[in-house]
């Protein structure tokens, strides 16, 4: 049964035309709307471009590895909040360290399942939504504070801006 809930546009980098259709697939079935990218070079650009909700990545691409894309991505304060899965068939301890110091939020083994994935990102797009939510409450919070030192400032001085 095909999920109909939008869910926001979800990249996905991987220079596997096969794995690309397989995922996009997937991701179609649960009502996931996506993109693909069969570069990482390519995968920037419609990061920079779109600005997606969430990316699913690939690690061994050739050019530019997924683990420098996630760190490219991860270093530009303008996408640095966009969740990224990697995806891939490498699962040794060292690599999935490295995809977390990279910036990865998860990670998933390949072959992919398919309810796994779309569960996964469900989390990741939660996730990526509750943190906007406490940055604007702390914003909100800051101006809040502004707001009432300016009051007291102007109480203080008997509402006398030269003191």
């Amino acid at each position: 049964m095909k999920n109909t809930e939008s869910n926001g546009l979800i990249l996905i980098v991987d220079d596997n035309v096969m794995n690309t259709q397989q995922i996009k697939d997937m991701l179609d079935i649960h009502g996931f709307h996506s993109i693909t990218a069969e570069s990482a070079s390519e995968g920037l650009e419609i990061v920079r471009t779109i600005k997606p909700e969430l990316i699913l990545l690939d690690i061994v691409m050739p050019e530019i590895n997924g683990f420098s894309f996630c760190e490219t991505v991860k270093s530009n304060q303008q996408y640095s909040d966009i969740p990224i899965i990697f995806m891939t068939a490498q699962t040794k301890s060292d690599t999935i360290d490295r995809a977390y110091k990279a910036g990865a939020n998860d990670f998933i083994k390949k072959p992919v399942k398919p309810n796994e994935l779309a569960s996964r990102i469900k989390i990741q797009m939660r996730n990526a939504i509750e943190e906007k939510l406490r940055k604007q409450e702390i914003d909100d919070m800051r101006k809040q504070l502004i707001t009432l030192r300016e009051e007291l400032h102007k109480a203080k001085n008997g509402n006398n801006p030269e003191k």
